[in-house]
């Protein structure tokens, strides 16, 4: 499985929707990466890549799990600009 970096754009092709990362926070659980709590529903939930990204509407944390069940094609930046554009600024969010 290929690590999915800023600029990735998942895509989901009966709706025509799409779902552009901004970033990946990395493997964290759910209610972690949301408030940052460690809490009992946590430890019914396995660890999870969570990715922040832009739906064309809102900004919104979702985890692989969530984007799995939503989107069925993953696209790779076609622009590496782009890319190592949302790299830099992610190391100074």
């Amino acid at each position: 499985m290929k690590e999915i970096e800023p600029a990735y754009i998942f895509k989901n092709n009966k709706t025509n929707s799409y779902f552009f990362v901004l970033k990946s926070i990395g493997v964290a659980y759910i209610q972690d990466a949301f408030d940052g709590k460690w809490s009992t529903q946590s430890r019914n939930e396995e660890k999870d890549t969570i990715l922040i990204g832009w739906d064309g509407k809102f900004v919104s944390k979702k985890s692989l799990f969530e984007i799995d069940k939503d989107y069925d094609e993953l696209l790779e930046p076609d622009n590496l600009d782009i890319s190592e554009t949302l790299k830099v600024i992610n190391k100074f969010i």
